[in-house]
C-alpha cells in the first residue's frame, strides 16, 4: 500500500508492492542464489542504506497460480465457528475465489492494490478446489469472501461495441426475407423477431457456459478451448457459422455492386469474394479486431444510410409498409449508436 514510507522502517529490508506470489518467489530465489534484485518487478529494497525500486508489473492471472497447499497448514486453525448465514454447518473454511473490485470508493484499498479491476478464477478451478477441500478436510459448509460478488467491469461496455454491432449484421438478409413473404408485414415481424430469438438464446447459454467453465483462459475463438470429440463438432459448427455469414454478406455485397454501381457480375463476385482476404493480407488483425472493425465501421455506416433514407422517406415508409416504432426518434437513436461504435473502434 505504501512501499515508500514502509521501507523507510529499519526492521525492514524489502518490500513488495501489490500481490506478492509471484514476486516473492523470485525474491527468495534471487537471495538463494545470490542474484540481483534488479530484474524483479513491484520491489523496494535497500542497500547500504540506500533504496531501490523496480517499476510496477501487471496484475496477477488468477488462474496460473497453483493450488494453495491446505497440507502444509495445521488445518484446524482455520476452522471457522458456525456462521449466521450457515446455522447447519460445523466445519467452516473461508474461500477466495476472486480479487478486485471496479468501484472507486475512497476509503478501499482497491484503488491503489488492485487498480480498480475485478478478477476471477475459472469456474472449473473453483470446483476443484472445493471439492478438493470438502474430501481431504470433512467440510460441510464454504464462506466465500468476496471485495465484490457481484462486480463487473463497466469499461468493458464499449469495448466489445464493434463485435455486437457485428452480429446485428443479419439486419442485411430483410430484402431477401420480404421477397420470400410475399411482402406479409405479419409473417415478416415473425419471421424477423424469431430469427433473432433462437441465436440469441444459443449465443447466450454458448457464452455462459464457456466463460464459466475457462474465464479468462477462454480463446479469442471460443470454440478453440475445447477439445476432444466436443471439440471437432464445436469448431465444425463454428467454421459451418462464419463460412455461412461470409457468403451471405458476399452475395449481398455482390448484389450490391451490380444494382446499385452497375459493375458487372464477374467484377462484382470478385470484389465480393476477394476484398476480405486483402484486408486481412494488409492488416493482419486478429479475429476479434476483424469483427469490430467490420461491425463497427462497414455494418455501421451501411446502418447509418439505411437511417438517414428511413428519416428521409418516412412518410412513403409509413404509408406503404408501416409506421417505424418510435417515430423519428428510432432512426436518430441509430445513428447516433453507430456513429459511437464507429469512432469507439477507430480509437481503440
Amino acid at each position: 500500500m505504501l512501499p515508500e514510507q514502509t521501507i523507510m522502517n529499519s526492521l525492514i529490508d524489502i518490500v513488495v508492492r501489490g500481490e506478492g506470489e509471484e514476486s516473492f518467489l523470485k525474491i527468495v530465489t534471487a537471495l538463494k542464489c545470490g542474484n540481483s534484485l534488479n530484474d524483479i518487478p513491484n520491489i523496494w529494497w535497500k542497500d547500504n542504506d540506500k533504496v531501490y525500486s523496480t517499476p510496477t508489473d501487471g496484475l496477477i492471472n488468477l488462474d496460473n497460480l497453483p493450488p494453495l497447499p491446505y497440507q502444509l497448514l495445521d488445518f484446524e486453525k482455520y476452522i471457522e465457528i458456525p456462521q449466521t448465514n450457515l446455522p447447519n454447518c460445523k466445519r467452516i473454511i473461508e474461500v477466495y475465489t476472486e480479487r478486485g473490485c471496479c468501484h472507486r470508493c475512497g476509503f478501499c484499498y482497491n484503488i491503489n492494490m488492485h487498480q480498480c479491476k475485478w478478477r476471477a478464477l475459472a469456474a472449473s478451478k473453483v470446483v476443484e478446489q472445493i471439492e478438493c477441500l470438502v474430501k481431504n478436510f470433512a467440510l460441510d459448509g464454504i464462506n466465500f469472501n468476496a471485495d465484490n460478488l457481484f462486480s463487473f467491469e463497466t469499461s468493458n461496455l464499449i469495448i466489445p461495441l464493434g463485435v455486437i454491432i457485428f452480429s446485428f449484421g443479419g439486419f442485411n438478409v430483410m430484402t431477401q426475407i420480404e421477397q420470400i413473404t410475399n411482402g406479409d408485414k405479419n409473417l415478416m415481424v415473425k419471421t424477423s423477431v424469431i430469427g433473432m430469438f433462437i441465436p440469441f438464446i444459443f449465443f447466450l447459454a454458448f457464452s455462459t457456459l464457456m466463460l464459466g467453465v475457462f474465464g479468462n483462459n477462454i480463446a479469442d475463438i471460443a470454440t478453440e478451448s475445447l477439445t476432444g470429440i466436443i471439440g471437432i463438432i464445436g469448431n465444425t459448427i463454428a467454421f459451418l457459422a462464419m463460412t455461412s455469414s461470409y457468403i451471405i454478406s458476399g452475395l449481398l455485397l455482390k448484389d450490391m455492386l451490380i444494382d446499385d454501381y452497375n459493375i458487372g457480375k464477374t467484377k462484382s463476385t470478385l470484389l465480393a469474394m476477394f476484398s476480405p482476404f486483402i484486408f486481412i493480407l494488409i492488416a493482419s488483425p486478429n479475429f476479434i479486431n476483424t469483427l469490430a472493425f467490420t461491425g463497427a465501421l462497414l455494418s455501421g455506416l451501411f446502418a447509418i444510410i439505411v437511417a438517414f433514407a428511413v428519416i428521409k422517406h418516412r412518410k412513403i415508409i409509413r404509408k406503404k409498409y408501416y409506421e417505424t416504432p418510435g417515430g423519428i426518434i428510432t432512426p436518430i437513436f441509430t445513428i447516433l449508436f453507430f456513429i459511437i461504435g464507429i469512432i469507439s473502434i477507430i480509437i481503440d
